[in-house]
């Protein structure tokens, strides 16, 4: 299964393709849970940038998964941008250890 397949799979409840759990690396859980929150903010990338000062290319290399790790610090601006909290980010399905590849 490929990232796209997993992205149009992707529901906020649980991660599901064909009824198969699917197993995510860190980085797609990123990019999933990255996209999921702006689009409940109907806000774009640019206006994320805008909001946090995080380069517009590197939000997009996040969403993109052109990264196999992302710092912390990066996450914690893109959620100063949000206007959430480091563990309102990590609140997710997408997170939990049955859902990301070892």
């Amino acid at each position: 299964m490929n990232y796209s397949q997993q992205l149009s799979a992707y529901n906020t409840d649980t991660i599901i393709f064909r009824s198969v759990v699917i197993e995510l690396k860190l980085n797609q859980a990123v990019s999933l849970r990255l996209q999921e929150l702006l689009r409940e903010r109907s806000m774009t990338q640019y206006q994320l940038f805008t909001k946090s000062g995080v380069p517009k290319s590197t939000i997009s290399s996040l969403t993109h998964c052109a990264y196999d790790s992302v710092k912390l610090r990066i996450i914690h601006e893109l959620c100063q941008g949000l206007s959430i909290s480091i563990a309102e980010f990590f609140q997710s399905p997408l997170f939990d250890e049955d859902n990301l590849d070892p």
